[in-house]
């Protein structure tokens, strides 16, 4: 504002994301796109890129926290003249409290369009078995088993074939061979629950792989390499977190904020909650614990931006002083910002 005030006909381009991730780590790209959204028509957020048409999309809008709805807010309003078409994701609305009626609220009927989606169709379910899982359709009983259990869902019918392939009953094959079934379909007990099927599934992992997945539910659905191999006391940690994303439990993301790290992140914040689930209270309190003293260290003079994940790991480990310390230092962190974007907004009320 000071530089605009200054320099009223230069023009600004604000870069709000950081590919890279080697500064941010990713984090708190939600506070740089409210820092820099500011209400001047002088002033560029690049990541919207106006120059074509672009499209931002928000998933598991029902996890956001209050700051992410006031950020979507802001966009929502405040783009709704650029070409920017905004995509949210959410579960099924149960409540007049939910997430995306609190956005809703705020937006002109004319402006959004909520799309509800169904569960998908037998034929839709097929097609969607035979991409997943190619040659499969030469085992039409296999096939209609799957499409059964899934019940429309696209996620549990990706975890059913997971089982599956776990159990040996659907063989791949090598390069130019095709996919083999061994053994009667109707002898295998399939669980009828998402959270059942992914539960079995990491009970059938190896000891080493099935710990490092549940070390890795602890940190968070983003997690790092080298706190993940810390943990486990894993000399061979990057093999086994290659073997998890070949078994479809999670994926690379990139370089960590951190020096020599790598993130990495669950596919599914459901995945993480099953090895979470799977862990014994004692045993969770203890890596929580471990978690925020190995964060801490790390962070060190960047302790500020993980304040509330420290206060959140240290609250689960149940070390209160380091609770308290790390949510007041958070809390401090929030109304400083909040106390800038209220000045800003005062001074425009001023020159208006």
């Amino acid at each position: 504002n000071r530089f605009l005030a200054s320099f009223p006909d230069m023009r600004i381009a604000v870069i709000s994301v950081d590919p890279t991730r080697r500064r941010t780590g990713g984090a708190l790209l939600g506070d740089r796109i409210r820092m820099n959204s500011l209400r001047s028509k002088r002033v560029f957020m690049r990541s919207m890129a106006t120059l074509a048409p672009r499209v931002l999309a928000f998933e598991d809008l029902h996890w956001a926290d209050d700051q992410s709805i006031e950020l979507m807010k802001d966009l929502f309003t405040g783009l709704s003249d650029s070409p920017v078409l905004f995509v949210t994701l959410t579960r099924p609305i149960a409540d007049d409290d939910a997430k995306a009626r609190q956005v809703e609220a705020h937006l002109l009927p004319a402006t959004h369009t909520r799309l509800v989606l169904t569960e998908l169709r037998d034929e839709t379910c097929v097609e969607l078995v035979r991409a997943l899982v190619p040659g499969l359709e030469a085992s039409p009983e296999v096939v209609q088993t799957i499409v059964r259990k899934g019940q429309g869902n696209p996620f549990f019918v990706q975890a059913i074939i997971g089982t599956l392939l776990d159990q040996g009953v659907i063989v791949r094959g090598g390069p130019g061979e095709g996919t083999s079934v061994h053994g009667a379909i109707s002898d295998v007990s399939v669980p009828d629950t998402v959270w059942g099927v992914l539960a079995e599934r990491i009970d059938r992992l190896g000891a080493d792989q099935k710990y490092a997945l549940q070390t890795a539910a602890i940190v968070g659905r983003v997690f790092w390499r080298e706190l993940v191999a810390e943990l486990t006391g894993s000399a061979a940690i990057e093999a086994g977190l290659q073997s998890l994303y070949e078994h479809d439990y999670i994926e690379p993301l990139g370089p960590a904020a951190f020096d020599g790290d790598w993130e990495w992140a669950f596919r599914h914040v459901l995945v993480q909650d099953v090895a979470y689930a799977g862990m014994l209270r004692s045993v969770r309190r203890t890596a929580h614990l471990r978690v925020g003293e190995w964060l801490e260290q790390r962070a060190g003079e960047r302790r500020s931006e993980y304040a509330p994940l420290l206060a959140h790991h240290f609250e689960r480990g149940e070390d209160w002083q380091k609770t308290a310390e790390f949510a007041e230092e958070a809390g401090d962190r929030a109304a400083q910002k909040l106390g800038l974007r209220m000045r800003a907004a005062g001074i425009a009320k001023c020159r208006e």
